[in-house]
């Protein structure tokens, strides 16, 4: 299993949530819902998934796949897919 201390798109991922959060995060938020526990509204939702695409040079997200994500772990494996059809 990876070290998530020491992997870049954890680390990138939990970055940019961490500093768009509408709400204060302290200790780990791998499981956290970006909307209940973390405040996240539909607007700083669409903010975070720009970022994300900006930073790691990502296609723009679909409606279908923005659906699906809930947590920050979701986000992660959203973002480890893409940067694997990208790489592909």
């Amino acid at each position: 299993m990876t070290d998530p201390t020491k992997d870049p798109i954890h680390d990138t991922v939990h970055r940019i949530i961490r500093r768009l959060a509408p709400e204060q995060i302290d200790g780990p938020i791998g499981s956290a819902d970006l909307v209940d526990e973390l405040g996240f509204h539909s607007l700083a939702l669409l903010e975070l998934a720009v970022a994300i695409e900006d930073e790691l040079g990502l296609p723009p997200m679909n409606e279908a796949d923005a659906q699906d994500i809930r947590t920050v772990d979701d986000v992660e494996a959203y973002v480890r897919a893409a940067v694997e059809n990208s790489a592909a």
